[in-house]
C-alpha cells in the first residue's frame, strides 16, 4: 500500500509539475480552458495508483527510496560466486506450520513496528483528520439546509432538482449538494433588487451545471489522500480560482455589466468568512480569491469562451498519452547484470549435505560441477563480517543530474556495515573483488564488529583502481586476508541487497538446482532479498512438490513484510498445483501472518478460487476474514466462500454468520446475507440465526433487501415467520417494515 501510495505521489507530482506551468501559459485563453486542463491533470495524478495495477509493468530502474522501502537498486555486477561451506545461522521462525488444516490464525505480537508501517499509520491519520474536517463541514451545510426555508426566485424558473432556501446564519450565497444541489442565500436576499437576483443566480446556476460540486468534493479527496504532496494542494488552490473565474464569465457573457458585478462580489467578500464549510459548499465570494477575481472581471481582453467537445477530447487524449507510460513504470525488481563469460572446461564440485534441509522424505540432489572460472567463495572468518540476527538495513540509490550514488547499511549485536559509492561500479565475475569503476568512481565500505572497525577505499585514479585498506585507523597492506575479507562481505552485500540476483541465480541452479537456491534463501538477511530470490527461483525453475512446499514454508516463517510474503505466495499459487494438504496449511498459516486486509484478502481468494480450501478448513479461512478490519475485503472472502459451497448452506457455521454481524458497513453485511438467503437451501436454525443477524442492521433498507430476499426463496413459517417478524419489527422506516412485511404474501 505504501509502496503504491509513493509511487503514485511521485508520478502524480511529474504530471501536476506540467500542468501548471501550462496553465500560466494559458493566461491569455478562458479561465474554463484553464479550469479543464487542471482537472483533466488531477484526475491522472489522482488515479495513477489504479492504472498501475491494471496496465502491464514497464520496468526502469528508479530510485529505491522513492518507489519503495528496502527496494536495492545496485551497481552493475557479473556472476559471483556461491558459498556452500558455511552453515546458514539459526533463523527465529515466526510461526508454526502444522501439517495440515485447520490452523489456527498467527499473529505477531511483540515485534516492533517496521518503519514502512510507522509511515503507513502517520499518513492515514493525517488522511482520516482531512476527510473528517470536510465531514464536519457537510453535517453543518445539512444542518443549515434543514433549518432553511423554501424561497422563490424573482422571475427565474429553476430546474427541478435545484432547492433554493433562505437562511439567516449565513451572509453570502452557497451552493452544495451533488444529487440534488441546493441555493441557500442570505436572508437580506429578501430585499435584493431584481439585478442582484439575476447575478447571483447566473453565477450560483453556473457552478451547479459545470459539475462544479463534484470537481470539488473530488480534489479535496484528493488533497486528503496525497496530503504530502506540496502539488497536489496548489492545483486544487488553482482549480479554485479558476472555477470561480470561469463562472465569472459565464454571468459576464450573459449580459451582466462588469462594474456592477464587481461591485456585488465585492459586497458579499467583505460580510463573512466561511471557513466553516471550506471545501464542503461553494460560496460566491471570498476574501482570498476577490482581487484575482475583480482585475479578471474589469479587463475587456479576457476571453470568455467555453472549451467545445473537441477542445475536452484533446486535452483527455494529451492527459492519457502523459499518464499511461508513467502508471506502466515499475521499479525495476532486479539488477540487469552484465552476462558472464563463457563457462570453460568444468571441474567437479564435491557435494556437500545443505546444513537446512528441505521438509521432505528425499535428500536433496547433488551438485552439478561447476565451472572453473566460478571458485567456492572461501569461509567468511569469524569476527570479521556483521554477524546476522536483529538487524536493521537500508539501501538508496540515487541519480541526480547523471551522478549515480549507493549507499547500504545494516546493524547487527554489536557491529554495523555502511557502504557508500559513487559512480559506476562493476564486480569481478566471481564476486570477489572490484573490476572497475567509472572516472572519478569512489566506494567506500566501512564494517564495524566490536572493538574493530575496518575500511576499505577503492578509486579510480586516472583509469586504474586505487585501494586503501585500514584496521582501526591504521593502514594495511592489501594482501590475501583482506580479499578474503571483501569476497566474503560482497557475499553478504548480495544477502542483504538481492543486487547480484540475476547472475547468481543461474550459477546457484547450475551447482545445485532449486535446492541450492532454497538453501541461499534460508541465508537472506532480510524479507526483500529472500522474496526476490524466491520469484526468480520461480520464474526460471520448474520445482518438485517438496520444494514448492519448502519455499511456501520457509517464507510463510521468515518474511514478515506482507507486500513480498504475499507477492511470492500468490506466485506458487499461479504456477503449481495446491492439492498437497502440507501446502495448503502453510498457505493457510502465511495468510494468518499477513497484517494488511488486502494482501491477507487476496491470498484468501487465490486460495478458494484455486480450489485449495476444503470444508475442513473453511472455518479457519472464515476465522482469518473476520479478523480483517475492513469490511470490504471481509466482504469479498466470505462471499467467495459462500458462493463456493465451502459453507454448508443447510448448517451454516455459526462463526460465519458471526464474521457477518462484526461488520460495520451493513452494505457488505447485507451483500453476504442476501447471498446466504438467496441460496434457499439453509436450515430453519441457520434461518432464525440469519434473521437475528439482519435484526441488528442499522440500515432499514439493507436489513429489508435481506428479509425480501429470504421472504422470496425460503419457507417463512412457525419459528422462522417470527424470528422474521421480529427482524422487522425493528426496522424505523414504515416503508420498509410494510416492504419486508408485504414480501411474507406469496403471489
Amino acid at each position: 500500500m505504501l509502496a503504491l501510495l509513493l509511487s503514485g505521489a511521485v508520478k502524480g507530482a511529474l504530471l501536476l509539475a506540467l500542468a501548471l506551468p501550462l496553465t500560466r501559459w494559458l493566461r491569455h485563453r478562458s479561465a474554463a480552458a484553464r479550469h479543464l486542463t487542471l482537472w483533466t491533470a488531477l484526475v491522472a495524478a489522482a488515479l495513477l495508483p489504479l492504472a498501475s495495477l491494471a496496465l502491464p509493468a514497464w520496468r526502469l530502474e528508479v530510485p529505491a527510496a522513492i518507489v519503495a522501502p528496502a527496494v536495492i537498486q545496485a551497481p552493475v555486477a557479473t556472476v559471483p560466486a556461491v558459498t556452500r561451506q558455511e552453515g546458514p545461522p539459526e533463523v527465529q521462525p515466526r510461526a508454526t506450520v502444522a501439517p495440515a488444516p485447520p490452523i489456527a490464525p498467527i499473529t505477531r505480537a511483540g515485534k516492533p513496528l517496521p518503519l514502512p508501517t510507522i509511515l503507513l499509520l502517520a499518513w492515514s491519520g493525517v488522511a482520516l483528520l482531512l476527510v473528517a474536517q470536510l465531514l464536519v463541514s457537510l453535517v453543518r451545510l445539512a444542518t443549515l439546509t434543514r433549518k432553511a426555508t423554501s424561497v422563490r426566485a424573482l422571475g427565474w424558473d429553476l430546474p427541478r432538482r435545484v432547492r433554493l432556501l433562505q437562511c439567516d446564519a449565513i451572509a453570502v450565497p452557497l451552493t452544495w449538494g451533488l444529487l440534488r444541489p441546493v441555493v441557500l442565500l442570505p436572508s437580506s436576499s429578501r430585499g435584493w433588487s431584481r439585478e442582484r437576483w439575476t447575478l447571483v443566480l447566473r453565477h450560483e446556476l453556473a457552478h451547479i451545471e459545470r459539475g462544479d460540486l463534484a470537481t470539488q468534493l473530488f480534489a479535496r479527496a484528493c488533497c486528503a489522500i496525497y496530503w504530502f504532496n506540496p502539488l497536489m494542494w496548489i492545483a486544487a488552490r488553482a482549480l479554485e480560482r479558476e472555477r470561480e473565474r470561469a463562472c465569472d464569465d459565464r454571468v459576464l457573457a450573459a449580459g451582466a455589466l462588469p462594474s456592477g458585478y464587481a461591485g456585488e462580489l465585492l459586497d458579499f467578500a467583505v460580510a463573512e468568512s466561511l471557513e466553516r464549510y471550506a471545501g464542503a459548499a461553494l460560496a460566491m465570494a471570498r476574501k482570498s480569491e476577490l482581487e484575482g477575481r475583480l482585475l479578471s472581471i474589469l479587463d475587456p481582453k479576457v476571453r470568455r469562451t467555453v472549451p467545445g467537445a473537441l477542445a475536452a477530447v484533446s486535452v483527455g487524449v494529451v492527459a492519457l498519452v502523459l499518464a499511461l507510460p508513467l502508471a506502466a513504470l515499475q521499479p525495476s525488481q532486479g539488477v540487469r547484470l552484465v552476462p558472464p563469460p563463457p563457462a570453460v572446461a568444468p571441474t567437479p564440485a564435491p557435494a556437500v549435505p545443505s546444513p537446512r534441509a528441505a521438509p521432505s522424505s528425499r535428500a536433496p540432489a547433488a551438485p552439478a560441477p561447476v565451472a572453473a572460472r566460478m571458485p567456492v567463495t572461501p569461509p567468511q572468518q569469524a569476527g570479521e563480517l556483521c554477524p546476522r540476527g536483529n538487524s536493521s538495513h537500508s539501501s538508496q540509490n540515487i541519480t541526480d543530474s547523471g551522478d549515480k550514488s549507493w549507499r547500504v547499511s545494516w546493524t547487527g549485536d554489536d557491529c554495523s556495515v555502511d557502504l557508500r559509492a559513487h559512480g559506476e561500479v562493476k564486480f569481478t565475475a566471481d564476486l570477489t573483488d572490484v573490476e572497475s569503476l567509472s572516472p572519478g568512481g569512489t566506494l567506500a565500505i566501512n564494517v564495524r564488529t566490536g572493538g574493530t572497525l575496518r575500511r576499505l577505499e577503492i578509486s579510480n585514479a586516472g583509469g586504474a583502481l586505487r585501494r586503501i585498506w585500514m584496521v582501526n585507523g591504521s593502514a594495511a597492506p592489501f594482501d590475501d586476508a583482506a580479499r578474503r575479507w571483501l569476497s566474503a562481505f560482497l557475499l553478504e552485500l548480495d544477502r542483504h541487497t538481492a543486487f547480484a540476483v540475476e547472475a547468481r541465480l543461474p550459477a546457484l541452479l547450475k551447482q545445485g538446482g532449486p535446492d541450492a537456491v532454497l538453501n541461499e534463501i534460508d541465508l537472506m538477511a532480510s524479507d526483500y532479498p529472500r522474496a526476490t530470490y524466491s520469484i526468480a527461483l520461480l520464474d526460471r525453475a520448474k520445482l518438485t512438490p517438496a520444494q514448492v512446499l519448502r519455499l511456501a514454508q520457509g517464507s510463510a516463517q521468515r518474511i514478515d513484510s506482507d507486500y513480498e510474503l504475499g507477492r511470492v505466495l500468490k506466485r506458487i499459487a499461479t504456477g503449481y498445483s495446491l492439492d498437497d494438504a502440507g501446502l495448503r496449511a502453510a498457505f493457510m498459516t502465511g495468510a494468518g501472518t499477513l497484517q494488511s486486509d488486502y494482501e491477507r484478502a487476496e491470498l484468501l481468494m487465490t486460495l478458494i478460487e484455486k480450489g485449495a480450501v476444503s470444508r475442513e478448513a473453511a472455518p479457519t479461512a472464515v476465522t482469518l476474514a473476520a479478523a480483517m478490519s475492513s469490511d470490504y475485503e471481509k466482504s469479498r472472502v466470505l462471499l467467495a466462500l459462500g458462493g463456493s459451497k465451502l459453507v454448508d448452506p443447510k448448517t451454516v457455521a455459526p462463526e460465519y454468520l458471526t464474521a457477518v454481524g462484526k461488520m460495520s458497513s451493513d452494505y457488505e453485511r447485507g451483500r453476504v446475507l442476501k447471498l446466504l438467503a438467496g441460496s434457499g437451501q439453509l436450515s430453519r436454525e441457520a434461518l432464525i440465526r440469519l434473521l437475528q443477524t439482519t435484526g441488528a442492521m442499522e440500515s432499514d433498507y439493507e436489513a429489508a433487501s435481506v428479509l425480501v430476499t429470504v421472504a422470496g426463496s425460503n419457507a417463512v413459517d412457525g419459528d422462522v415467520r417470527a424470528a422474521y417478524l421480529e427482524a422487522a419489527g425493528r426496522l424505523k422506516s414504515d416503508y420498509e417494515r410494510q416492504r419486508a412485511t408485504a414480501a411474507l404474501v406469496k403471489p
